[in-house]
């Protein structure tokens, strides 16, 4: 927990010493809460951490400081702007867990000033008379809420110090440890709560998948009745003629081999009949197998995550250990207008405003289509080789020809296709795309998908505006 007013009393007995007179050589803001400075006495460096975070507050020094940051915040460069030369003085306020390390140096006097409390407290840099120059954190209270260049004033008090909570206490030995202990608690529990969030997010999308996928296997058709119907036909093939709509056989398999009426196709000749009868059977059985092969993996996934769950309750550090073997990735969200660096596309902009989106690589495909895209976005790929992944962002119930052919028209370009080329460009929604286990990348699979046949025309593209 944060230090108490006893607690940083003891440690300011125990550091001021070799603090005043050192002189700041680094300084690092890992975070808004946290601030660490590099302390340099002849023959002695050392780190001084300070932390205003909610139930961590705390004052000491540290063997070894965290790395910087990628983005630095703000503050940090006010900080080495400012804050030259050496301590000269180091106060902790009566009363109060405040502590003043005062600053002599090229800039003139500074002020470096830690509030701690238990719900959160501040970091804020003073010039040489008090005013703020800036914080690591908002103004709030009960701290100081001065903005910049307003008077820093201490919280108002009674300004008597309790000497109980002292304890006889003269020395405080392995903070360094207590505190590290304290943030991997906080750090587990939070990782706890958010595994717990991503277990629910994906059970509910298991069960929709799940239900999904026994729906298509419903709708599928009995691959048995086809071959069936088929082997009819075959055994009736005397019988066919072109230009009938149907025909009567003799169904020996069934009991008392009945006469039964079987619907054919006029235009074809019989041996194109029996053909196609044999290919439905063939495709029917295939898509029973593969339906069935991926509602076994749903529902197997959806064990996982029960099991996972039941970890978390019972096991919560092993869970942690299995989460990312076992749940995908969580999404990172975008900061508001602006698209992530390193993100896995192209994007584009139609004149209608809507936005495009294409793979750059087979992996970058996957990452595109199964964790970036929503399930009503459409996805376009030529149909029968390797190529580019497109989406089509928020393209609404019934999206017009116009878009899906620039969509057809980025996929053909952008898989390699030359002008004047025509191919197949398949299209269907995102929910409608899944991806074999095991499957190579960029491997996927889509149902309930429609064929565009498009001549390549690269000016059609003149349209898009790069985003």
């Amino acid at each position: 927990m944060t230090l108490t007013r006893g607690e940083l009393e003891i440690v300011l007995a125990q550091s001021r010493d070799w603090l005043v007179g050192s002189f700041i050589q680094q300084i690092r803001v890992p975070d808004a809460d946290r601030i660490l400075l590099g302390l340099r006495r002849p023959g002695e460096t050392r780190w001084l951490l300070g932390c205003s975070a909610p139930r961590l507050g705390r004052l000491h020094f540290v063997t070894r400081p965290p790395p910087n940051p990628k983005t630095a915040l703000p503050v940090q460069g006010l900080l080495r702007k400012e804050l030259k030369g050496a301590i000269v003085r180091v106060e902790q306020l009566d009363g109060e867990r405040i502590t003043r390390l005062v600053f002599e140096g090229a800039a003139g006097i500074r002020t470096l000033v830690l509030e701690l409390y238990g719900g959160g407290g501040n970091i804020a840099l003073l010039d040489g008379e008090d005013r703020v120059l800036g914080r690591a954190g908002s103004p709030r209270r009960p701290g100081c809420a001065a903005g910049r260049g307003e008077p820093w004033l201490p919280p108002s008090g009674d300004g008597t110090w309790r000497a109980a909570e002292l304890g006889g206490r003269t020395t405080l030995d392995g903070l360094e440890e207590r505190y590290a202990r304290l943030e991997a608690e906080i750090e587990e529990k939070a990782a706890t709560r958010a595994l717990r969030r991503r277990i629910q997010a994906r059970r509910k999308e298991l069960r929709k998948l799940r239900d999904r996928r026994e729906r298509d296997l419903a709708r599928a058709g009995s691959s048995e009745e086809l071959r069936r119907r088929a082997e009819l036909l075959r055994g009736s093939f005397h019988l066919l003629r072109k230009g009938s709509s149907s025909v009567r056989v003799i169904d020996w398999a069934a009991e008392g081999q009945p006469e039964i009426e079987v619907e054919i196709d006029p235009a074809l000749e019989p041996s194109e009949l029996v053909a196609r009868a044999f290919g439905r059977a063939r495709r029917a059985e295939r898509a029973e197998n593969e339906g069935a092969r991926r509602l076994a993996e749903t529902v197997d996934a959806l064990a996982q995550v029960d099991e996972l769950s039941a970890m978390l309750d019972d096991a919560p550090h092993d869970a942690l250990e299995l989460a990312d073997e076992l749940l995908p990735a969580p999404r990172r969200q975008a900061e508001p207008g602006r698209r992530p660096a390193g993100q896995p596309f192209l994007a584009w902009r139609t004149p209608s405003g809507h936005e495009l989106r294409v793979g750059r690589s087979a992996a970058e495909n996957d990452r595109l289509t199964m964790r970036l895209s929503k399930g009503n976005d459409v996805w376009l790929h030529v149909r029968g080789r390797a190529g580019a992944h497109v989406i089509i962002r928020d393209p609404g119930k019934s999206p017009s020809p116009e878009l899906l052919l620039l969509g057809a028209q980025l996929a053909l370009v952008r898989s390699g296709l030359a002008n004047g080329e025509r191919e197949e460009v398949t299209w269907t929604r995102v929910k409608h795309v899944s991806k074999p286990k095991g499957s190579k990348p960029g491997s996927v699979v889509a149902t309930q998908d429609r064929v565009l046949y498009v001549e390549v025309d690269r000016s059609a593209l003149d349209s898009l505006t790069r985003v």
